[in-house]
């Protein structure tokens, strides 16, 4: 994927906001919509640059609808087992992206994200999460994760570290084949079982890898 189309990730706008540091984090900006067309946003800055009474965040704020943090206030709950049972679904959101502008992916099926300001799924950290969506009865919710994670590697032949497009240039430890048996030693035999073209596709993925960045491992 090209993340040089995305001017909240690459080009003079780009460096400009995070050398100013305009904001106290830098991922805002990243996870940022522009309302119109890139291009035009681009020329925008350009031409209004130069100019004396020129406010670099006034104009990012003019443009682009910052992302909101994920807040939420702690659940009402008699024990810990329920506080986790009433946050699966504080956090559990569906990944809709809001424009083809976003650095969001859209998947098909929503996802426990961390929160705060991670408002996207996560590889390796959403295997942890299934351990404890099991252990709260939502296997329908870790269903619906291994569907994502499919999807991502029909999408891009692996799994990147998350669903925004800056992080397509990398992964995370595989742990697709750790959730599919999850689900399968669950009972979901024939779910689990219908993904192994993906599992396959995934551990290609890394072998050529591995073999790429070290060609003597074999």
């Amino acid at each position: 994927m090209n993340i040089e189309g995305y001017i909240q990730l690459f080009g003079p706008l780009f460096e400009s906001v995070q050398e100013a540091a305009i904001f106290p984090d830098a991922k805002i900006f990243v996870d940022a919509t522009p309302k119109t067309d890139p291009q035009t946003i681009l020329e925008a800055y350009h031409h209004q640059r130069s100019l004396s009474d020129f406010n670099l965040k006034d104009f990012v704020t003019k443009h682009f609808t910052l992302p909101e943090e994920i807040k939420c206030e702690n659940p009402k709950a008699r024990n810990m087992r329920d506080y986790i049972g009433e946050m699966w679904g504080v956090l559990l959101k569906k990944m809709e992206s809001p424009s083809p502008f976003s650095t969001l992916i859209s998947l098909p099926k929503p996802h426990v994200v961390p929160g705060g300001r991670f408002r996207e799924c996560f590889y390796w950290d959403s295997y942890f999460t299934a351990l404890g969506l099991l252990h709260s009865g939502q296997i329908v919710v870790v269903k619906d994760m291994v569907e994502n994670f499919a999807y991502l590697i029909d999408t891009f032949g692996f799994i990147p570290n998350g669903n925004r497009v800056y992080f397509t240039s990398r992964s995370q430890p595989p742990y697709f084949s750790f959730l599919l048996t999850l689900l399968y030693d669950g009972g979901e035999e024939g779910f689990a079982l219908n993904y192994f073209p993906q599992l396959e596709q995934e551990y290609r993925y890394w072998m050529d890898h591995a073999l790429s960045v070290h060609p003597g491992i074999y």
